[in-house]
């Protein structure tokens, strides 16, 4: 009897032992992964590809059923799906760094905690981010904004893994976009595009019907004893119109203000390459070649109107015909009056004494 009770005394001790060790290794793994919640993780930790490797993107945005794809080239991103237009490369980028350098902690994990924070569908920012051969580098997705719908940070998961992150960026700006909106997300809408990266241009150069008295605007530097005199070490810039009479002085403000337009001008809608459309450019009424430091040339090409009354309008530089509205396309023609009405002179900086 003692045997029998010994023996069971040492089943219960040894089972007491087990159950104790068990309780000390669920706890060292729970504060483990306390441990690794708290620190700072990257969307996918040692998957994470760099930014740089993203040559193709394809987005899913709330409120839209649709998937837009970006792709990369030599000439920066573009939309293949709609007529090959040019993207906003800066916001991809920001967004490409959002998603791919934010460090956050870990909050949740998916499945469970999804719908918490903001994974469940028409909610959810997707991209599948892939490298020039098409493989899937990370498909990230961004929940909700946290903790207020201004905040610099979001809520970023990677499918195929359960963490949540709660990261220090926000990747829902670079994507604004309002739902049932005519043109894509990220649409670059300029006729000269950003990703071109054309400063001002230092020759200005009209042709056409339409053109201007003043067939060229040609940028100068002020000499540099010219601009310590005036108390401006610069540099600086004046403006130069040559006309059949010879060259005159411009008035610089109208002409910094004209290039500006000019370089910002926008589109209604981008018809695609040239190919087929030749005939809308037979007979231009105005071409304006923009001359870039360093020898970069645009040439805008002003064509025929639409059943709309919109105007063509071609951009040599990308071999890409978009269509203008009529008061865009009288701002081409520079205001030859107001660039000859020249301002005061400026007075000279009094000599040090």
């Amino acid at each position: 009897m003692n045997r029998v009770l010994s023996g069971m005394n040492l089943f219960l001790l040894v089972c007491l032992a087990v159950l104790w060790r068990l309780d000390v290794s669920l706890e060292e793994r729970r504060e483990g992964r306390r441990r690794a919640d708290s620190t700072f993780h990257s969307l996918a930790d040692e998957a994470t590809p760099a930014a740089a490797a993203v040559e193709r993107i394809e987005l899913k945005l709330p409120g839209s059923d649709a998937t837009w794809v970006y792709l990369k080239r030599a000439d920066g991103w573009h939309l293949p799906d709609h007529r090959d237009a040019f993207a906003t490369g800066q916001e991809i980028d920001g967004l490409l760094k959002a998603l791919l350098e934010s460090r956050g902690t870990v909050v949740g994990r998916r499945p469970q905690d999804a719908a918490h924070f903001g994974f469940v569908p028409g909610r959810t920012v997707e991209a599948s981010l892939q490298d020039g051969s098409g493989r899937l580098l990370v498909k990230a997705l961004a929940g909700m904004v946290a903790p207020g719908q201004r905040s610099g940070e979001c809520f970023l998961a990677a499918e195929g893994r359960e963490p949540i992150l709660h990261a220090n960026a926000n990747p829902r700006p670079y994507v604004a976009w309002t739902p049932g909106s005519r043109s894509p997300p990220l649409l670059d809408p300029k006729v000269i595009p950003s990703a071109l990266s054309r400063g001002l241009a230092a020759k200005v150069v009209f042709g056409g019907e339409a053109a201007p008295a003043i067939r060229e605007l040609i940028r100068r530097e002020i000499p540099l004893e010219q601009r310590r005199a005036l108390g401006d070490r610069g540099p600086r810039f004046e403006w130069f119109g040559t006309a059949a009479d010879g060259e005159k002085r411009l008035n610089d403000n109208v002409a910094f203000g004209y290039l500006h337009g000019l370089t910002r001008l926008t589109f209604e809608e981008i018809l695609g390459a040239l190919q087929g459309s030749e005939a809308l450019f037979a007979q231009p009424s105005l071409t304006i070649t923009l001359e870039q430091d360093g020898g970069a040339k645009d040439t805008l090409t002003l064509g025929a109107s639409d059943a709309s009354g919109r105007r063509h309008i071609l951009n040599s530089a990308t071999g890409q015909v978009f269509t203008i509205t009529e008061e865009n396309a009288r701002g081409l023609t520079p205001d030859v009056k107001a660039l000859l009405e020249l301002p005061p002179p400026r007075e000279e900086a009094p000599a040090p004494k």
